[in-house]
């Protein structure tokens, strides 16, 4: 749930990752969860880099290692802290302006 994760997304992660690559179908079927729900989902957790699609024969989702995961999310929160960094004084002007604009009307 740290992570920016939806129960439903939590549980679509958790089962790809216990039991393999699966096909919506089936992945529907197995989470008991209607179909436009796991797209969702799915799409959610194709955005953060934790489930990746294969097109062999069928579709077929897949877990991304844990490790990763991780790994990818401390590294874009570690260029966002820098960014944030580089342009704290930047920020920091002009929301003075701002609140100095709004208190002289």
């Amino acid at each position: 749930m740290s992570l920016g994760l939806t129960q439903m997304d939590t549980q679509v992660y958790v089962y790809l990752a216990k039991m393999g690559p699966r096909k919506e179908k089936d992945l529907a079927n197995a989470l008991k969860i209607n179909k436009n729900q796991l797209c969702f989902s799915i799409e959610n957790l194709v955005a953060k880099g934790m489930v990746s699609i294969s097109f062999e024969r069928s579709e077929k989702y897949s877990a991304v290692a844990l490790e990763k995961v991780l790994n990818d999310f401390m590294k874009q929160t570690k260029q966002q802290a820098k960014t944030l960094k580089t342009r704290r004084t930047e920020l920091i002007s002009t929301w003075h302006s701002i609140i100095e604009d709004c208190s002289s009307t």
